[in-house]
């Protein structure tokens, strides 16, 4: 899927989105990208679903449809980003919850969110979960929002890194990344969304295939991204999808980039604000395992 449109009082940002399937049964990530005209932005949704072999797949798309059309309606009646990033997760998780209360098979439903708008002053993001968005600049890779996994705390116990702190599953949702204020972007950057099936490969990696297909357009970025994550052959190869988006070019679009890169949080700042509720949900679940031994395994 892609998206282009011609140039109103900015010059348009390439924009495009690509998916694979990988190894498993279904498609259960979804995205959507919608051009505002009335504000000049790009809205970019990306969700992963998870639950069983048709929870996962509806609730991404419940996520990204239900996003778009309550960011849509909450900004045409004035909403600020924020309140309108915030409100249209409420209302993307209510719509979880009322099909989980329609379906009760589908009560173990959930999906990761991540949603950009991308407009000339720059990035603004909501997200839960762990669904990556990155900038790309200068050939290194620059992680824009928080990571809800367990990767920090769980080092090598690969049965904890994906385990998630925070999805919409129609329950409170205990953690949410909102960085309504735009973050400036500057000609040669690209932003790019995505699952994290995208994880197969390193960081490094993605950034060096970027920077070999950067003075072409979004979809072959994108193409050459998924070439690559198929290209290891993975037996259990998760869904990888992605959006890739270049930022608009005005006479501004290079203002306030000074500091850019200290402006984002590293990853030692995102695991100290998100370390206690991590280390609460893993004493809750080695607590459940612990108790489980101790009452059922044989003697």
């Amino acid at each position: 899927m892609s998206g282009k449109a011609a140039a109103t009082k900015v010059d348009l940002p390439d924009v495009s989105g690509a998916a694979i399937q990988g190894a498993r049964s279904e498609q259960q990530d979804a995205y959507r990208l919608r051009w505002i005209e009335k504000e000049n932005a790009w809205l970019l949704v990306l969700a992963d679903g998870m639950g069983g072999h048709a929870g996962g797949g509806l609730a991404s798309r419940i996520a990204v449809d239900g996003f778009v059309a309550a960011f849509t309606s909450q900004r045409s009646g004035g909403a600020t980003l924020e309140d309108a990033f915030l409100e249209s997760l409420r209302d993307a998780n209510a719509r979880i919850a009322q099909m989980q209360k329609a379906q009760l098979e589908l009560a173990d439903m959930g999906t990761t969110i991540v949603a950009a708008y991308l407009s000339s002053a720059g990035v603004s993001w909501v997200s839960v979960g762990d669904s990556p968005m990155w900038v790309f600049r200068d050939w290194h890779l620059h992680r824009l929002n928080e990571d809800h996994s367990m990767r920090e705390l769980a080092g090598n116990a690969k049965n904890l890194r994906n385990m998630l702190q925070s999805v919409l599953n129609g329950q409170p949702i205990p953690m949410v990344d909102c960085h309504a204020a735009p973050l400036a972007l500057q000609a040669g950057d690209i932003l790019l969304l995505s699952s994290d099936g995208i994880l197969t490969l390193s960081e490094g990696e993605i950034a060096d295939i970027v920077g070999r297909y950067a003075a072409r357009d979004t979809q072959s970025i994108a193409n050459a991204l998924l070439h690559g994550v198929a290209a290891y052959q993975k037996s259990n190869q998760d869904n990888c999808s992605l959006v890739i988006a270049l930022p608009p070019v005005s006479e501004s679009s290079s203002a306030g980039t000074t500091g850019f890169l200290s402006s984002l949080k590293s990853p030692a700042e995102i695991f100290a604000a998100t370390a206690p509720v991590a280390a609460s949900a893993l004493a809750g679940f080695l607590t459940v395992i612990a108790a489980y031994y101790f009452f059922f395994a044989p003697s």
